[in-house]
């Protein structure tokens, strides 16, 4: 029998990357202070409850139909107002702008290695600290229109 292993991903190989919004050649920079990151895909789906067309006394079943495919991102970490990515993202939740983002799976393509990128909305942006520690920060990211997949090269 030969061993077939799971290959984990690093987390220092997914990371975010946030645009600069210039056209026509948009840069990306990395999110360096997103020390934690949630990417959550999900479905939309509206249900309905469908008779047993043979048997009316037997109870419905829910069928369930796919309205959309939605991505929303939480990213956390160290604040650092100095960084670039982090003004961009203070100052389209200010504005209420999207702005591009790109999740890395930082791995050839050959091993599932991707860079996946959507327009968000920021909708939830925090800062915080405890007992004069570090100042921390969270922000949720709402994904508009449908992600695109590179494969890595």
């Amino acid at each position: 029998m030969t061993a077939n292993p799971v290959q984990q991903l690093p987390g220092n190989k997914f990371y975010l990357l946030v645009g600069d919004g210039a056209t026509p050649t948009e840069a990306f920079t990395f999110f360096c202070v997103a020390t934690t990151i949630d990417s959550k895909h999900g479905a939309e789906v509206e249900d309905a409850w469908a008779p047993d067309c043979s048997d009316p006394d037997i109870l419905p079943g829910r069928v369930s139909s796919v309205k959309g495919l939605t991505w929303d991102l939480t990213a956390s970490g160290l604040c650092d107002p100095r960084k670039t990515p982090y003004q961009r993202v203070i100052a389209a939740y200010r504005d209420g702008d999207a702005l591009n983002i790109q999740l890395m799976r930082n791995l050839p393509g050959t091993s599932g290695g991707n860079i996946e990128q959507q327009a968000f909305i920021v909708t939830n942006w925090t800062e915080s600290k405890a007992d004069n520690g570090l100042v921390k920060f969270s922000c949720e990211f709402h994904g508009q229109g449908i992600p695109i997949v590179t494969a890595n090269s």
